[in-house]
This record gives structure tokens, C-alpha cells and sequence, in this order.
């Protein structure tokens, strides 16, 4: 459905492109470029649309796309915020080959720049022959380099289709890698992510007793090795127990400021009586903006007295004017009508000390579940997004069932 739907939009939109250039054209104001980042020597490919009137952006990222309403464009500049991240695009346009050329920036930290080039697309002379492609299983026990030591397991879930196409994801105990897409050729295939703040690689290549090999490239700096195997029984450990009180407690404590500045915590008398759902996020997290997503629209049409949603903001700086600048844009794009509370700084031995009663802070997001006495009924560690398909659709339901015992 998410394919077919992608798929739609595309056409759609692609039906309009006429314009050549990057001022905005008389006959159309709609363009379709193809981009790419260069990570660590690779090519990091994704495409997006460039509106002129009114302004807009839609980057697409596989089978979902985002939507970005203010950016500066002239004749000869782009500079694109991105999403509700503190990241941008900047680039120049070069008249000589058509080409927008820049950097993929990340505000918060000093320095760090990826080299980015967007080209005008232009439609195709000829229909290609689908790439020859081994394929793949659909669920595999996966390992990552830097988890081979505790034997921690990952699960990936792939797709593909005549053409060599090749999409899906991987689930962790902290989260999935959300919607990745693809190539694969002969035994090889390759998986992409570009959603604004995270910029994956996977690179693999499928052996001969169907196992995969592969690298995994993040951001400026980060690689390891992975390796997989082909498993339809693979899956991740209970989401609820990993983690949890610290004997002899019956809550955690929990304390931030509001977006006024003032203090509000687990005892503050706007939360007396009432069941909670604490989600302990970061608007930096794209998997706690896939929770934020769910969490607003279902606040929104299940509101009761009894019950507050508090989300609890662990931010890349330990700022209150940068935190609290980031929760508004995160609060203006999700619609959201629950308390936003700023916790600190987003280094997770930080945080965890700030909430007292719990063992350990594994995972951004992750949600504690409240009765109307304060006891906590359910930690869920980590979140499997809308890119998981039916894990997704599993948690709503685990959700729903937590949400349904608090009233108990």
C-alpha cells in the first residue's frame, strides 16, 4: 500500500515537471532533481521537488517523503532547513552543468559538513533492462560489529521485486533504521536512508550458502561490518524487559522544565489523579518523531480526564533556549496538545540519572507506564516505526492494551 501510494505521488508530481532552469519558469514551478550525498567516499542517492510558489520542498526518503514548507532560493542559492531537524541543506547553483552544489549540515556540531550535489531530472531517453538480481529472504538474524561481543541480535526484513528494487529495514532493541531502499545487482545490493538527520549505507553481498557480508556507513565517520543469516523464526527480545526498576522501587521520578520555564515533575499537581505516558524522546531521534506522530493524533481523539501524555526532551545541547526552540518547531509540526517538558542533555548516563527508579536508559524512545497512583505499570524500550509494517501495527495494539490497563 506505502509503495503503491509513493509510487502515485511520483507520477503525480512528475506529470508537472516542465521547467529547465532553477528560477521559477513560466510554464511550471514544480522540479524534480536527483541528489545525491558523497558519505565516506560513497554516493548516498535520494531525489526531491522544489516548488517555487508557494515555497516548498518534499524530500523523498524510499517510501515515505517529508514535506518542508520555508527555504531560500535564488538564482544562484539553496538553503533548505530540514524537516523539524537541526540540519540544512546549503548549496550554490553551478550554470555551467546545472548542478546544485553544497553540503548536508548538522547545526549542532561544529564543523560537520557531507558534500551534497542536486541535479535538474530530466526524463529518460530509454527503458533500461531490469537489473539481474539473486534476490533476497525475507527475514534474517543480523550482527553488527559492534554488538558481535554480547551476541546482540538484530532482525532484517527485506523486499524486492523483478526489476532488482530492493527495500526494507532493520529492527534493534533501540529502534528500526526506519524506510531503507535500493539496488541490488548479481549477488550484491545496496540500501539507502536520507530522512534529514540520519544518512545511512549499507553495502552487502549475498554468499553462496546465502548468508550476507556487509559494511555500514553513517554520517561522516561511522563504519562497522555486519554479517546476516537467512532465519524466519529471528526476532528481538521482549520490548518490555529490557528495561526496568531498580529493586525495591515502584516508580521513577521524572522532572523537567516546561516550554515557560517552569519546573514540572511525576508530583506536580496538574498530573495528581491522573495515569501517565511518559515518552522520554529527543527531537534530534527520527524513530521518537515516528512515536511523537502517533502519540499526537491519538491524544488528539482519545483525550480523557484521567490520563496525561508527557513527552520528556533529552536535546543535543544542554541549552534551554536551544531545546525549547527545537520542542516548538517539533510541537507546531505534529499538532501536539500535551505537556513538553525539557530534561537535559541527550547523552543517555546523563539522562538516566535524571530519572531515579530506572535501571538504565537503553533506548530513545522510550515509554513508562503509569497508573493513576504513580506506580509505574510498563516500561516499552525503544519503538518499531511505520517503516516495520505489521511490527508497527503490533505495537499500536501493545500500546492500546498498556494504555487500557491504567484505568484498571
Amino acid at each position: 500500500m506505502q509503495q503503491r501510494a509513493a509510487a502515485a505521488l511520483f507520477l503525480s508530481m512528475a506529470a508537472l515537471i516542465t521547467a529547465c532552469q532553477p528560477e521559477k519558469n513560466a510554464e511550471s514551478n514544480l522540479q524534480h532533481f536527483k541528489a545525491h550525498l558523497t558519505l565516506q567516499g560513497n554516493k548516498l542517492p535520494f531525489g526531491f521537488y522544489l516548488q517555487a510558489n508557494p515555497p516548498q520542498m518534499v524530500l523523498e526518503n524510499g517510501l515515505e517523503s517529508f514535506t518542508i514548507d520555508s527555504f531560500t532560493r535564488n538564482a544562484d542559492s539553496l538553503k533548505v532547513p530540514l524537516h523539524i531537524f537541526d540540519t540544512k541543506l546549503v548549496a550554490a547553483w553551478q550554470k555551467n552543468d546545472s548542478t546544485y552544489k553544497g553540503y548536508w549540515i548538522k547545526n549542532y556540531i561544529s564543523g560537520y559538513k557531507v558534500p551534497f550535489i542536486a541535479t535538474i531530472d530530466r526524463p529518460a531517453t530509454k527503458n533500461e533492462a531490469p537489473a539481474s538480481f539473486v534476490g533476497l529472504a525475507p527475514r534474517y538474524r543480523v550482527y553488527f560489529q559492534s554488538s558481535i561481543a554480547d551476541s546482540t541480535v538484530s532482525v532484517a526484513e527485506f523486499n524486492h521485486d523483478d526489476s532488482g528494487a530492493v527495500w526494507g529495514t532493520f529492527l534493534t532493541t533501540t529502534g528500526d533504521y526506519r524506510y531503507l531502499h535500493g539496488q541490488g545487482v548479481g549477488n550484491r545490493f545496496e540500501l539507502y536512508t536520507f530522512d534529514g538527520e540520519h544518512a545511512f549505507i549499507f553495502k552487502a553481498e549475498i554468499q553462496n550458502d546465502n548468508s550476507i557480508k556487509g559494511h555500514f556507513y553513517s554520517g561522516t565517520s561511522w563504519h562497522e561490518t555486519w554479517t546476516a543469516y537467512p532465519d524466519p523464526k529471528a526476532q528481538l527480545p521482549d520490548a518490555g524487559s529490557l528495561t526496568q526498576l531498580l529493586p525495591g522501587y515502584e516508580t521513577v521520578a521524572f522532572n523537567g522544565r516546561n516550554l515557560d520555564g517552569n519546573e514540572v515533575g511525576l508530583h506536580h499537581r496538574s498530573l495528581d489523579g491522573k495515569a501517565i505516558v511518559l515518552q522520554i524522546m529527543g527531537t534530534w531521534c527520527p524513530n521518537c518523531m515516528d512515536e511523537t506522530a502517533f502519540l499526537s493524533d491519538w491524544y488528539r481523539n482519545n483525550k480523557r480526564e484521567d490520563l496525561e501524555i508527557v513527552s520528556l526532551a533529552f536535546e543535543r545541547k544542554d541549552d534551554f533556549w536551544y531545546a525549547k526552540n527545537r520542542l516548538l518547531t517539533l510541537k507546531k509540526r505534529y499538532a501536539m496538545e500535551y505537556p513538553l517538558l525539557i530534561g537535559g542533555f541527550y547523552d543517555k548516563g546523563q539522562a538516566a540519572a535524571k530519572l531515579p527508579g530506572l535501571n538504565s536508559l537503553i533506548a530513545y524512545p522510550t515509554l513508562i507506564f503509569y497508573d493513576k497512583t504513580h506506580k509505574v505499570r510498563h516500561i516499552h524500550t525503544g519503538f518499531s516505526g511505520p517503516g516495520t509494517g505489521e511490527h508497527f501495527d503490533r505495537w499500536k495494539l501493545d500500546f492500546e492494551k498498556h494504555v487500557a490497563q491504567l484505568a484498571m
